[in-house]
């Protein structure tokens, strides 16, 4: 086995293995969970050698036999390559922020003839990885000459050493470069003897603050978007190791000075625990902040009170009978779609909320004559709520006993009528009430019957409209006569029976005003 390398949060291993025959040899990759010990072939590793953890997902490795770049996934996979063929790529190392990714680069073809040693340039470049697949910055080819292998990169990732070897076993020296490309390589100072390999050994050791607050996730269905604050004391913060433990357990690294990622594949109903720690360019890890959700479905909606779509459109306000001091009136609605765990009604100054099997909501503190409008609000049973929709507004009546009749009027009694009573004009024509009310928009109730007739409305001295209340049979407490005024103002409604024959009674029970 040679070439081990570590995932970022250090919870498992893959190396290469090879095996011998009498015959040939073969390599492959195996890798092992740190914890439980347990080694096993790596699904897709046939062949693969040089492997590198280019994030807590994703694997770097080279073919054997081609010496081609490719990546898979961690858990094994197909490969996909990435840096062409025959490049001859090994010795893959990345930078301590996970920012950065160097290897070596034989330009000697597979099967050469050529003896060593063999010209291996020393490049790095930036990458970011995508569902697997890698994307590569600009190259920087670091060191062209001989032979350049085995390169680490210095604690904060701005210096790449790596053995230059001037002529076979036991020439090589340590040499060292700028990671940007910025310089040339140079031999280092500190090379008593020929070298094989670098380690970096002047590492930090002091492990980060903590992620000190986890802020609460925005959900949406089977994924959530979490942010987090970073710890603002070490400067050579690297970013932040996230582990989702749940079904299915996931874990990530995000880079600084990223504060957020976006999880997914999550089970709507199941509960997560995000557990992060912060991670510097040395790869010291923080103690852990944790937050659970639950994940949730979709947001709930449900329709506009005045898209006409809801079975009650538009959310009706329907004023009972009773005492003038409290008035009882209830508000209708209904939703595109069910599996809602409750309602909250909102009236000026009130609220109350109701389970889901509701559709009406009442309170018993109107005042008559004032104008009221509803907002509506339904959340499921995962806690999501729809958007605050209002209802139109409604008055609460006053009664038809604010207004002044002509002689012959007259009033009375009755269990199904506005606050108990109604007023019946003289049944000839030019039987007046006349009623002064504020506001933009008046509303007659009354009722209708067999006998009753035809009503000329006047605002002042200007006829605004007429109504006729014929009806094959008695209806209590029906709206009338609707008017809507361009501006607010005190208006002097009158209402004049037209007398017609056989139908000449006229019943007023209320009047309502939008103010």
């Amino acid at each position: 086995a040679f070439g081990a390398t570590l995932s970022p949060g250090g919870s498992s291993a893959v190396w290469t293995r090879v095996s011998f025959t009498a015959t040939s040899s073969t390599v492959s990759l195996r890798h092992s969970q740190v914890a439980a010990g347990a080694a096993s072939a790596l699904p897709g590793g046939a062949d693969l050698v040089y492997p590198a953890f280019l994030d807590e997902t994703t694997l770097i490795a080279s073919k054997a036999t081609s010496g081609e770049a490719v990546t898979l996934p961690a858990a094994g996979g197909a490969t996909s390559g990435i840096l062409g063929s025959p490049v001859q790529a090994s010795d893959f190392t990345v930078s301590p922020d996970r920012g950065t990714l160097a290897w070596s680069s034989d330009t000697t073809p597979p099967g050469s003839t050529t003896p060593p040693p063999s010209t291996s340039t020393l490049r790095d470049a930036s990458f970011s990885v995508s569902g697997g697949g890698l994307t590569l910055g600009t190259i920087h080819d670091l060191s062209t000459t001989l032979n350049n292998v085995s390169p680490a990169f210095s604690a904060d990732g701005a210096t790449l050493s790596f053995v230059h070897n001037d002529g076979g076993a036991g020439l090589g020296d340590i040499w060292s470069a700028p990671a940007d490309g910025s310089g040339t390589a140079a031999v280092t100072t500190a090379t008593p003897i020929d070298e094989l390999a670098v380690a970096v050994v002047t590492v930090d050791t002091t492990a980060p603050a903590a992620v000190p607050t986890i802020n609460p996730a925005v959900l949406n269905g089977s994924s959530a978007t979490v942010s987090y604050v970073l710890p603002t004391t070490d400067p050579d913060l690297s970013g932040v190791l996230v582990e989702r433990q749940g079904t299915p357990a996931r874990t990530f690294y995000v880079p600084a000075p990223i504060a957020s990622f976006v999880d997914t594949g999550l089970t709507v109903g199941s509960t997560y625990t995000y557990v992060i720690k912060a991670v510097d360019r040395s790869g010291n890890a923080s103690g852990p902040t944790s937050r659970r959700l639950t994940a949730l479905r979709v947001a709930p909606s449900f329709a506009s009170p005045t898209s006409g779509t809801t079975t009650r459109a538009p959310f009706p306000v329907v004023f009972g009978r009773g005492d003038p001091a409290s008035a009882l009136f209830t508000v209708d609605y209904s939703t595109n779609s069910g599996a809602f765990a409750h309602w909250v009604i909102a009236k000026p100054g009130a609220s109350r909320t109701f389970g889901a099997p509701s559709t009406g909501a009442f309170t018993t503190s109107s005042v008559v004559g004032r104008t009221y409008r509803f907002k509506v609000q339904a959340t499921d049973a995962f806690g999501n709520k729809t958007a605050v929709v209002t209802t139109a507004g409604a008055t609460v009546p006053t009664d038809q006993t604010r207004a002044i009749y002509s002689t012959g009027a007259v009033t009375s009694a009755s269990t199904d009528r506005w606050l108990g009573t109604a007023t019946r004009l003289k049944p000839v024509a030019g039987a007046t009430a006349r009623v002064s009310l504020p506001g933009y928009r008046v509303q007659v109730i009354g009722e209708r019957c067999p006998t009753c007739g035809i009503v000329d409305v006047y605002s002042g001295s200007t006829r605004i409209g007429s109504y006729d209340s014929v009806a094959s049979r008695r209806l209590a407490r029906q709206v009338l006569f609707t008017y809507t005024f361009t501006t607010k103002a005190t208006r002097t409604i009158t209402l004049r029976n037209r007398g017609t024959s056989r139908r000449s009674d006229v019943i007023l029970d209320g009047f309502a005003t939008w103010n």
